[in-house]
């Protein structure tokens, strides 16, 4: 019987994904460019390699994934605003390149998040991870808030660049409990690891993918997750919201997106086949190695996130005291 009932499954996936093409059966008629905002080798690009390529493979189109990074993400995603909107050229979006960016580079972005892009589909979200060297006095969040309280700017974190993600994690953080650290920003997230194995920087809000080497060999210490629950890599270590702060609530999202116009009949059929790629148990597994949750979802819920987030981020932006760039 449970022969029968997942070939049942696999036939109607096959229909209703056949169903899609019959709809756009002129598409695609060319190569299927994904460009990613970043540089080669982080966990944006291992994400969008691992989902495109068998999305690829499961549908038989040719797809290329480029990276093209600067601004960051402003050059890839201005670069897909003004394309082609035949469906051919796409390009992973995430929190801080669609919502965060357009706040801090506001005098130079010529591209909407709203008006400029539609949403394909959410592909999946990691909370970032706040952590500490092993060796550090800190060796829990509630005790390195409790000395920034006593000694205000007497610790510090580090950061990828001013205005990421990860320096905004830990402003609100700083926001919600009252107290003040230091910003060190580093030229990427390769340096800010460094230094915090380094012992030259207290804390880091980083990806879990690029702490789990680190805290598997045992050099870093988790602290907390950002989070809305605990990550199932790290089910030990506590929310930021468990701790006491429930404003700090972040999970990283990542989603592709095509520019504005693509007829709804390709956008539709895009979306079908990367929600069926993401329900492979064999992606499922991978992204789940590096602390990403797969989000085969409908396509509103990403438009809801890109709505969302552009109206919360302005405000701690500015809190945290980051000037237009």
């Amino acid at each position: 019987m449970k022969r029968v009932a997942l070939w049942a499954g696999l036939l109607g996936g096959l229909l209703a994904f056949g169903g899609a093409y019959a709809q756009a059966k002129n598409f695609p008629s060319d190569t299927i460019r994904v460009t990613i905002p970043f540089a080669p080798g982080g966990g944006t690009d291992f994400l969008t390699r691992t989902v495109i390529g068998k999305m690829a493979e499961r549908t038989g189109w040719t797809m290329v994934v480029e990276n093209k990074p600067g601004a960051a993400g402003s050059i890839a995603m201005n670069q897909v605003s003004r394309a082609n909107p035949d469906g051919h050229e796409l390009v992973l979006g995430q929190l801080d390149t669609v919502a965060i960016a357009p706040v801090i580079y506001k005098d130079s972005i010529r591209w909407d998040p709203i008006k400029d892009f539609q949403p394909i589909g959410l592909m999946a979200t990691t909370p970032l991870l706040i952590v500490s060297n092993a060796k550090s006095q800190y060796d829990t969040l509630p005790k390195a808030i409790d000395a920034a309280r006593q000694k205000p700017d007497s610790l510090n974190y580090a950061s990828p660049g001013v205005g990421s993600i990860s320096h905004l994690a830990v402003a609100l953080v700083e926001q919600e409990s009252g107290v003040g650290m230091q910003h060190v920003p580093y030229k990427g997230a390769g340096p800010a690891m460094a230094d915090l194995l380094g012992g030259r920087v207290d804390l880091y809000a980083a990806s879990i993918a690029a702490a789990m080497p680190q805290i598997r060999s045992g050099n870093v210490r988790p602290l907390a997750v950002t989070g809305v629950e605990r990550s199932a890599v790290l089910p030990d270590t506590p929310t930021v919201v468990e701790l006491g702060f429930p404003s700090v609530e972040i999970d990283l999202w990542y989603g592709l997106f095509a520019p504005s116009g693509v007829p709804q009949d390709r956008i539709e059929l895009l979306h079908g086949a990367l929600n069926e790629t993401l329900r492979d148990p064999e992606v499922v597994k991978l992204l789940a190695q590096q602390g990403l949750n797969a989000r085969a979802s409908d396509r509103q819920t990403l438009a809801g996130l890109v709505e969302r987030d552009v109206k919360r981020w302005p405000g701690i932006v500015q809190k945290a005291g980051v000037t237009n760039q």
